[in-house]
């Protein structure tokens, strides 16, 4: 277990009162069933340690995923520029991303770049075409069709409703 923490750069001071309760409660060689619960609490101690610094290590890979896909909007994000940007198998991004997120990797891509073309649409005059390209579509007909699917109106409709407001 003290291996498993150094390997995860988490040192056994990390777990001062864990590790230093254990080592004193297994040097008074008590009874095996007292041993026994000792080194279950223990393990627990250090398998919440580990959970702790798993989830915070997902958590920063998932902030560096979505910071790599708003630096990139404007380009035509695949899975493998994001495995590759960040280090991870595409089938384990994929996994890790639904699993933290509860959304796909491509729904989340998708979602950000119809929030950031409705905020084009609403403060600017741009023709759709234009935010098309700029929110990382090459076919104004595609962005069009997934903007009406993702919101009910299309790109047009939806200016129009922004400017009555």
């Amino acid at each position: 277990i003290l291996l498993l923490l150094e390997e995860i750069k988490i040192s056994s001071d990390a777990i001062p009162l864990s590790y230093q309760s254990f080592i004193n409660k297994i040097s008074l060689r008590q009874s095996i069933g007292f041993t026994e619960i000792c080194l279950r609490e223990f393990v627990t101690n250090a398998s919440n340690m580990f959970n702790q610094y798993m989830n915070e290590t997902w958590c920063k890979q998932i902030l560096r995923i979505k910071e790599f896909i708003e630096l990139n909007l404007h380009t035509n994000i695949t899975l493998e520029m994001i495995s590759n940007n960040i280090y991870l198998s595409p089938f384990y991004l994929c996994h890790l991303f639904k699993e933290r997120t509860g959304t796909t990797l491509m729904d989340y891509v998708t979602e950000r770049r119809i929030e950031k073309a409705k905020l084009l649409l609403s403060t600017s005059n741009e023709k759709v075409e234009s935010i098309a390209m700029k929110v990382g579509y090459n076919n104004a007909n595609s962005f069009s069709r997934m903007f009406k699917k993702r919101t009910g109106i299309s790109p047009s409709e939806y200016r129009l409703s922004e400017l009555k407001y």
